[in-house]
């Protein structure tokens, strides 16, 4: 779950700015700025570069996206279902499926589910 506004809020009080301040540079109303931080409404997608910009920070940042940790989750998932995929294939194609929804569309996780379906 993105928790963009969240993370909004933080940087913005991390910089010691008003909702109000913020939202002029922006050219939106500070009513947004609150929606947004509160989870009521989401920024609009055309937004995202100059949010970031005022904070310095980059779009992955603020996200909360790290390659890294979503690597290291889609490995467990596929050792994890690795272990089951002799014994009970089910179990292993579940996790494998678990893990999509998760990480939708992630290739490694798709080639691994596709190996398991072919070998039931």
């Amino acid at each position: 779950m993105i928790k963009l506004g969240e993370k909004i809020k933080s940087l913005r009080k991390q910089k010691n700015i008003s909702q109000e301040v913020f939202a002029n540079y922006l050219g939106v109303s500070f009513q947004a700025v609150s929606k947004w931080e509160n989870g009521i409404t989401m920024p609009d997608v055309t937004m995202i570069p100059a949010i970031a910009s005022f904070f310095c920070v980059s779009t992955d940042e603020l996200f909360d996206f790290n390659l890294f940790e979503m690597e290291k989750h889609v490995e467990a998932i596929c050792h994890e279902s690795w272990k089951y995929r002799e014994d009970d294939p089910a179990r292993s194609e579940r996790i494998l499926r678990d893990g999509l929804q998760r990480f939708p569309g992630n290739d490694i996780i798709l080639n691994n589910l596709l190996y398991t379906l072919g070998h039931l």
